[in-house]
This record gives C-alpha cells, structure tokens and sequence, in this order.
C-alpha cells in the first residue's frame, strides 16, 4: 500500500434519531484493537449523532480544531485542547447549528515526539434533513490521507480511521436504529469526486468534481481557471440566466443571449450567422487629452511596424488607393491647424536614432516609378499673408562635439522650376590633386542682377578684325549687353568695333593677328524673368522684424531664428524633441 500521509476521502454519515423510530440512548463508542494497534501517526475520526470525535496517537498532547465555511470564515475554534481527543457537536462559536454546506477542517496535532504541530486538513459537508422520512441529518467527512473504516455497532456509530495502511475514499454506510445489528461496509471512491447516494445509503462518485481552490468541474475531472467548468451543455428548464448586473436571460433566441449590443465601431449581432467584427469603415470618435492619440499601437516583436497600411489595388478607371491618409485638426483664428502627420525616429543609445520618415515611391515594371515624396503648399488667403510651403525641413543640432546635421541632402541631380535663394553657394567636388582625400570648394558668382555671362578667346585677321558669333537665342534672352576684351601675348590695343546686332559683335585691334579674350554679359529678359524679377532689398514683413535668416551670426539665440516668427509651435515641438 502507498505510505504516503495525505488522504483524499468521503466517508459519511450520521443520523439522527428519526421520529418513527424508536429512541435508544446510544452506548459509547468501541475502537477495535485493530485500530489501536495501528501505526502511531494515526489519527481515528469517530461519527456519532449530532457530533464529531477526533482522537489523535496516545501520544499526542494537545489538539486543535478548526472549521472554515465556503467564504474563507471560520465557524468553529476549538483551541488548544489538551490530551489526544476532542469533540465537536456541529455548532458555531454562537453555539448555533452549522447549516447544511460545505466546510473545511484543519486539525491540529502537538505530539509529545516532535517539535513541528502536525496539520491535517480534509473538508466535510452537512445535509440537515428537512422533509425526507425519517427525517434525519447526513454528514460526510473527507481527508487528505488515506482512510479506512469500521463499525461500532451499538448504537449506530462508525469510526473512521486515517492510517498510511488504508487507501479507501468512500463508504456505504448502514445505521442500527435501536438494537444489535450489522453495519455494512463497501469501499469506493475518487480523490476529488464529490459523492452521491445511489440508493438507500450507497454513496458513489459523481459526475462533480473540487479542487483546493474551491474551483467545480462538472463533467471533468480537472476544473478550469473559473469557479465552475462544465464539460457539456448548460440545461436551464426554467428561471433562466442571471447575470451580475442583475439581468436575467430566459432564452437563446436570435437577438437575446448570443446578440452583443455595440456601436458603429464594431459589426455584427454576435450570433453564428452574424459573427461579431471590427466595422468598416471604422470610426473613432471621443476627446483624448495628454498628447495621446484616439488609436495607439505598440509592436512588442523586435523591428516590426507598428501599423501596416495598404491602399486599395487599382482598376481600369481609378488609380491605387492612398496607403495612409492624414488630415490635421481644424485651426483656430489664434491657434493653427494641426499637422498632418508627424513622424519621430526612434531613440538610441550609441548607435544612430531613427529616421522620422521615410518614403519610397513604387516600382513599376512597364512605366515611370513612382514619387518618394510629393509636397504641396496649401492656399493662403488675405492681404500681407502666403500659402503654405511644400516641404520645410530643419538640420538637427549636434551636442557634446558633435556637428549640427544638414537640413537636406540630395543624391542626385535637383531640379528647381521656380528662384532659388540662399544664404551662399559653392560647388563640392572631390579634389582633383587628391581626390581619396580631400574636398575642393568654389563659391558662386554672385550679382544684383539676373545675368548671364558669355566668354571666348578669338584671333584678328591681317586687318586687325574678328568677328565673335554668339548663341542664335542671345538676342531673345539677354539685354542690357556688356563687354570686356583682354589682349593676350602683345602689347597692343583692342575695341569692340561694332557692338552685338543680330547675335555678333565685332572687335578690332590695331595690330593684325592678336589674340583677345573676351566676355560678355546680358540681363535676362526672358518671361520667366520678366514676371519674376529677384528683389535686391526688402523689408522684411511685420511678424519677421527683430528676427533673423542666421542668428547665430548676429549672436542670438535660436528663438531668435525667422523660422521661430513663422512657425512658433513646430519650433517649440521640434526643439523640446532634441533636448
């Protein structure tokens, strides 16, 4: 047999003297010498009437019972009793009966042969008879160590006693209503199962389990993580199904139990014809305070996206839909609009941080590929304002040694259909004495006027004459000619002979055969430059007074930038992003 201590067991039952019957006042309870002689650690659970008898080893010197009822509160303390044995009459510390239910017991045993109090728990329950004949009270005792059983009878007692010898968990049990009889005994059971009588006073397994969680599996032998488990269909015949909020559900019709009621957020009724989803298109609609947004997304898998969007697939008629569409809140007549979308890079630590945006025209496998980035300005209206611009873009700061970035980088040829200002210009090339490692910079020519500037070097005939040929667009392009010869080799005179008619000019020197370098140069009169004349000096207007292109030049501080005139709120968001 297993040694092991613990006893799972059901073992009933007690009755009480029922009114058809005749009363006998029960003798006291005999033990057999079998069950004296048993192993010391035993511990012997006697049923007698409307009590409980406990009797622990000879060796024992004090015990200790305690009852719990189903909510976790104690019903009954007996303290610490001395000696090997103690009684509990099925009353609470009111001294009332215990209604019927389910307790739990933790017996304690002090033995004079160790240090550490042995604990034994089990549970019992109490079915108090009301109308059944006779009427009589039913009690079953449950262990976590093995358990065996034997009768007293004189007087309708029996005793149960807990040994590592035994490995019963159940029992039929008999009651000897007044004189002698025999009290019959058939061992059955499964830890766990809850029993049940299945005629007379046979108890067996039920299909109703419990764990020591208090957890109920109907139908299974290992109860889920809810307080009940049924392994099967529910069958309500009539009442129906409350719910905590105190609703009662009475069928399972179409658009009673199984209908989920919702908002335009979410589809369906909930049942198997009309499965329950996300609607579409789906809405989002309420105040969200704190710089949240109404949706937030997190990936927790290393490098994945945190929204995947893909625009409808195109057709004979329309063109693919727009992968992401962003529309900034409404402004206010002292506040702006709200940004359309706003992209922020992800932190690092000694690596480099993220890219705020990044954008990848489609590829075609016939046509032109698609754009990374179209921008358009949006319209502006009133006296003294402007429309939007397409892109604006500002460098990142550097600290602790490092440089400040650069407000755009092209790879590539840029093309530019409107002016183009700056603060200066260069070209960037690698050296050519050493170009692995060294750059070479030029800065451009600068001038007050939209100017073109031709050059050459041209010989004289024996007469001292030269005819320069300029391009056949000169004349349409340029006006406002100007000239500059240099001799080159010889001291000798040079003059423009004639000046440029239809796309040539003559130069004359007063010795034949000279070569002379020459240059000149015409304002653009094209009708681009007509319309688009580039203003020498201006007033810069009222809100960009006291502000500057390059405040650092001048020893300001950044707030002090024109970008902080034009743009205050992406400046302060911008700037509180790099710190």
């Amino acid at each position: 047999m297993n040694s092991a201590k613990q006893i799972l067991v059901i073992l009933a039952c007690l009755l009480l003297y029922a009114p058809l019957v005749v009363a006998q006042e029960p003798q006291p309870a005999t033990i057999s010498r079998d069950a004296l002689s048993r192993d010391s650690r035993e511990v012997t659970i006697i049923i007698q009437q409307q009590q409980l008898r406990f009797a622990a080893p000879a060796s024992a010197q004090e015990v200790r019972l305690e009852v719990f009822n189903q909510a976790g509160e104690m019903v009954y303390d007996s303290g610490l009793v001395s000696g090997a044995e103690l009684s509990w009459t099925l009353r609470n510390l009111s001294g009332d009966a215990v209604p019927s239910g389910l307790y739990a017991y933790t017996l304690t045993v002090k033995d004079m042969n160790s240090e550490t109090p042995t604990l034994r728990r089990g549970n019992l329950i109490v079915e108090r008879g009301r109308d059944r004949e006779p009427q009589t009270d039913r009690v079953w005792v449950t262990s976590q160590s093995a358990v065996g059983a034997e009768a007293a009878i004189n007087g309708g007692e029996m005793t149960v006693s807990s040994g590592p010898e035994t490995s019963v968990v159940g029992a039929r049990i008999g009651r000897a209503a007044a004189a002698r009889s025999t009290l019959t005994q058939n061992f059955f059971g499964t830890p766990g199962r809850i029993p049940m009588f299945v005629g007379g006073d046979l108890l067996a397994d039920s299909v109703i389990n419990q764990d020591f969680n208090n957890r109920i599996g109907i139908g299974t032998a290992i109860p889920g993580t809810a307080l009940l488990t049924v392994a099967g269909q529910i069958h309500t015949t009539s009442g129906g199904i409350k719910f905590p909020n105190g609703t009662v559900q009475t069928t399972s019709a179409a658009n009673a139990l199984f209908q989920v009621f919702h908002d335009a957020t979410l589809a369906g009724s909930g049942t198997e014809t009309s499965l329950l989803g996300v609607a579409i298109p789906l809405t989002l609609t309420g105040p969200v305070n704190n710089g949240n947004g109404v949706i937030t997304v997190t990936n927790t898998a290393a490098g994945g996206p945190a929204i995947f969007a893909v625009g409808g697939v195109a057709n004979a008629m329309i063109g693919g839909g727009s992968g992401l569409l962003a529309l900034g809140g409404t402004g206010f007549s002292t506040s702006p609009g709200g940004v359309g979308i706003v992209g922020f890079g992800g932190s690092a630590t000694s690596s480099s941080g993220g890219t705020g945006g990044s954008l990848i025209g489609g590829v075609s496998t016939a046509g032109n590929g698609g754009d990374g980035l179209f921008a358009v300005g949006a319209l502006g209206v009133g006296m003294g304002k402007k429309g939007g611009r397409g892109i604006v873009a500002i460098p990142g700061g550097g600290a602790g040694g490092a440089t400040a970035g650069l407000a755009g980088e092209f790879l590539g040829d840029v093309e530019i259909s409107g002016n183009l200002s700056k603060g200066g210009g260069s070209f960037r090339i690698d050296h050519p004495l050493d170009p692995a490692n060294k750059y070479l910079y030029h800065s451009f020519v600068e001038s007050p006027d939209m100017m073109n500037v031709y050059n050459g070097n041209i010989t004289t005939d024996g007469n001292g004459e030269a005819i320069v040929t300029l391009p056949d667009y000169f004349g349409a392009l340029n006006r406002d000619f100007r000239y500059q010869l240099t001799v080159i080799g010889q001291f000798a005179q040079a003059i423009v002979a004639s000046k440029i008619s239809d796309n040539r000019f003559t130069i004359k020197t007063d010795r034949p055969g000279v070569e002379v370098s020459w240059q000149v140069t015409g304002i653009r009169q094209d009708a681009y430059a007509n319309k688009h004349r580039i203003p020498v000096e201006e007033a810069k207007p009222e809100r960009e007074r006291g502000y500057y292109l390059h405040p650092q030049a001048f020893n300001q501080p950044e707030e002090k930038s024109v970008e902080w005139a034009r743009n205050p709120e992406m400046m302060r968001e911008s700037k509180g992003r790099r710190q």
